[in-house]
């Protein structure tokens, strides 16, 4: 009896359901605004206030960051709100179904457009994604959108640097004083970052380019890099590989010695500008050399300069006591 009953509620609400969705989609153009176009506002328009569009950045996951395309790669979850007033109802005269689900291809929808970037890509198409509809009109949607953004990277302080990115979003066609387009955080923010980048602190910002709509909204997030792999397989290896060269072409007794310590010298030098090369292909080009670039450039001409000194080491000594000698004789001369 009670799963008969269970089974008679479930047939009566898929029959209102049907019903409340029968009703909607009556008359319903999905290729048409509900806002206000008339040059002056009518008390007979669908909306006569401007229409709030709510955006919220939901989350955020970075999938991979090309420093010397200067582009970043992520997935992001926005999840838009706005009214549609042609989409109210009556609980009551529907079996007190006060919400429904529909796919997101059956109603309008505001635009929201990425700015700056080179690839905007649904994740899903519209028939696969359902929004929330509630009885005065109120529509939630939640999409996911793969975004290339453009991001410019300053690395003068490579490997220790911190950048700067804008994932920039625009309402298209619409007049500023026909929407409210914001953009809105929440407290707990979910993101994933990349073994490399690890992503920061956020904050919005609002935009209107004139009065004609286009409407910015920016997000701008910060990454700090992990220098971890960079100081442990680069700069920490060069730097000790420098200090052992230095010690032995100081420390060589015989010619031999020095001979095999100049060679091992050269062969450093030649190893610093494979790091060098490596460092060049992994960021872009600029006109400042990074920290990391100052200091293998610097490692290799102290031990440049190592190598030079002990090659004509006798010839220096031997041009040193000549002149200590021809300073020795002036000095008893006066």
């Amino acid at each position: 009896h009670c799963h008969c009953s269970n089974w008679m509620i479930a047939e009566s609400f898929l029959t209102q359901n049907h019903k409340l969705l029968g009703t909607l989609m009556e008359g319903y153009d999905s290729a048409l605004s509900p806002y206000n176009t008339h040059s002056v506002l009518q008390n007979r328009s669908l909306v006569d206030e401007p229409g709030n569009i709510e955006n919220q950045l939901n989350f955020v996951r970075l999938i991979r960051v090309e420093e010397r395309e200067q582009q970043i790669y992520t997935v992001l979850v926005i999840i838009t709100k706005w009214r549609d007033p042609r989409l109210r109802w009556d609980p009551s005269e529907f079996g007190g179904i006060d919400h429904i689900y529909l796919q997101a291809d059956l109603l309008w929808h505001p635009e929201v457009a990425a700015c700056d970037s080179s690839a905007y890509t649904p994740v899903l198409p519209d028939h696969s994604v359902f929004v929330k509809v509630d009885f005065n009109g109120n529509v939630v949607a939640d999409r996911a959108y793969a975004v290339t953004y453009i991001c410019e990277f300053d690395i003068a302080d490579f490997p220790f640097d911190k950048q700067k990115c804008r994932l920039c979003f625009f309402l298209p066609i619409y007049k500023k004083q026909r929407t409210n387009g914001r953009m809105k955080t929440v407290n707990s923010f979910p993101f994933e970052d990349t073994p490399e980048w690890e992503l920061g602190e956020f904050d919005v910002e609002t935009q209107f380019k004139n009065k004609y709509t286009l409407v910015r909204l920016f997000y701008n997030i910060s990454m700090t890099r992990r220098c971890e792999f960079w100081v442990k397989m680069l700069i920490a290896p060069s730097f000790l590989l420098g200090c052992l060269i230095l010690i032995g072409l100081l420390i060589s007794a015989d010619d031999k010695e020095k001979s095999n310590a100049v060679n091992l010298g050269l062969t450093t030098m030649m190893s610093m500008t494979v790091i060098l090369g490596i460092i060049s292909e992994s960021i872009p080009k600029s006109k400042d050399l990074p920290v990391m670039g100052h200091f293998i450039l610097y490692e290799i001409v102290i031990i440049e300069a190592a190598v030079v000194s002990v090659l004509y080491s006798e010839r220096i000594s031997k041009h040193l006591r000549r002149i200590g000698r021809k300073l020795g004789v002036l000095h008893r001369l006066k």
